[in-house]
């Protein structure tokens, strides 16, 4: 698939950009992996049964962009837990408190460890801190929480993140340009890491000035809205970088967010915003490989039930930049480890002659 026909399929799929967070190909890949929740199955929720115990896997909400690479991994270490027991659970939508049913659900003496993305990192400290006074090993994904004694925990390098942010607006400037900065909740943990290595990258590169930076409280609607007011006023910037996908969640795809001659850097590579990099709206995506948060998760997790002492109690996962030049990798590998199927054509990106790993 070359790049014309990426520009082609990015415009014939802009309108369902806001599709990346819906439940219907998740639930799809679900059905064909047999990991959809008992409820959603007609069944009601309840604990499993097995003589030795059980590991609870609970995804954020089945329309999280990233719970078909984590189920899809978790479903693959089944075999490394021994005899014990899998559940791979996720509430349909995003809500702490459906999150919190659904353990109180699958609790019972027989739950050994627990991992899960929490939908909420305050509304689900107490609901996790409490499992693990009870004796269940927690690991938490992608959001790490605190208790009295801490919790192991697998995501991302939050500070190398916005280092390759910089890295990435460097690179697509050739070292020397007009940027605005586009930043959240510097309340949160990891994305004020995210804009400490940022900022302590950006300083090594003077010839690029940071002209405005302005702060959306983590609303994409703002977000939006900021980066079209302000290149009303500043039409000449070179390229805005958001630390969080903000200005993408809710974006319909048309009209164009930004003029041709400036970009957009920002996090988070999932398929509905592949589109964007090829008609060249996004330079660069930061992500990761996902998988590896599930498989150090589970590890984690299986070493904490077996009451061997953690070597690290965290795991890190390194950021990954998908630009153009390396997304059919990309794609390749999000297929591979997400189980989806639906889209054969994706499997022939890995004929094409410009996939690079990064």
């Amino acid at each position: 698939m070359n790049v014309a026909t990426g520009v082609r399929a990015g415009a014939a799929s802009r309108t369902s950009l806001r599709a990346c967070r819906r439940v219907v190909s998740t639930a799809l890949w679900g059905l064909a992996l047999g990991l959809l929740p008992a409820c959603e199955r007609g069944e009601p929720a309840r604990a499993p049964q097995s003589r030795q115990g059980f590991v609870a896997f609970i995804g954020a909400s089945q329309d999280d962009p990233l719970w078909p690479t984590l189920s899809a991994t978790a479903d693959r270490y089944r075999e490394g837990l021994g005899h014990m027991g899998l559940e791979i659970r996720a509430p349909k939508i995003r809500s702490a408190n459906a999150q919190a049913d659904l353990i109180r659900a699958l609790h019972s003496p027989q739950m050994r460890g627990l991992c899960i993305e929490p939908a909420d990192q305050e509304i689900m400290r107490d609901v996790l801190c409490e499992l693990q006074v009870k004796g269940v090993a927690v690991v938490t994904m992608m959001k790490p929480i605190e208790c009295e004694d801490p919790l192991p925990f697998a995501g991302l390098d939050e500070m190398a993140v916005g280092q390759a942010l910089a890295d990435a607006v460097v690179t697509t400037l050739d070292g020397k340009g007009t940027i605005a900065v586009l930043d959240g909740d510097e309340e949160l943990p990891a994305l004020r890491d995210r804009g400490i290595g940022f900022r302590e990258r950006m300083r090594q590169w003077p010839a690029v000035d940071i002209l405005r930076e302005m702060n959306c409280d983590g609303k994409p609607f703002v977000a939006e809205r900021m980066i079209r007011d302000y290149m009303e006023r500043f039409p000449r910037l070179d390229a805005w970088v958001a630390l969080d996908d903000w200005p993408l969640r809710e974006f319909p795809g048309e009209p164009r967010l930004l003029p041709k001659t400036c970009q957009l850097v920002t996090t988070n590579p999932y398929p509905c915003y592949w589109p964007l990099l090829y008609d060249g709206t996004c330079a660069a995506l930061v992500g990761s490989e996902y998988e590896r948060v599930a498989q150090e998760a589970l590890h984690m997790c299986q070493i904490a039930i077996q009451g061997e002492p953690l070597s690290l109690d965290h795991y890190l996962a390194p950021p990954v930049t998908v630009t153009v030049r390396n997304l059919n990798w990309y794609r390749r590998n999000w297929f591979k480890h997400s189980a989806h199927v639906a889209d054969a054509t994706d499997a022939e990106t890995a004929e094409t002659s410009d996939d690079h790993h990064p």
